[in-house]
């Protein structure tokens, strides 16, 4: 094997590993964020009855950071519309 094979075999392998490691880490990403949309959908269930199948929607369409405020806002909102700042 020349050294520009060996090279070339080398940044194949490092590609690889970089790409399984992004994998993993998005994995463990989407995990949680669809743990955190499933307990939200228990905790309005249990507040304000049956969700609405758009409500489902936008908390499964939503981002991290847009959980993290319905969340909040689930501790004082009176509706499912003011939970998801309708």
């Amino acid at each position: 094997m020349t050294l520009a094979e060996r090279l070339r075999e080398e940044g194949r392998q490092e590609g690889r590993q970089e790409g399984r490691q992004e994998g993993r880490q998005e994995g463990r990403l989407e995990g949680r964020q669809e743990g955190q949309v499933s307990l939200l959908l228990k905790q309005l269930h249990l507040r304000f009855g049956e969700v609405p199948p758009e409500a489902e929607q936008r908390l499964r369409s939503a981002t991290t950071k847009d959980l993290e405020s319905i969340s909040e806002r689930l501790l004082t909102a009176s509706t499912i519309a003011e939970v998801l700042g309708d």
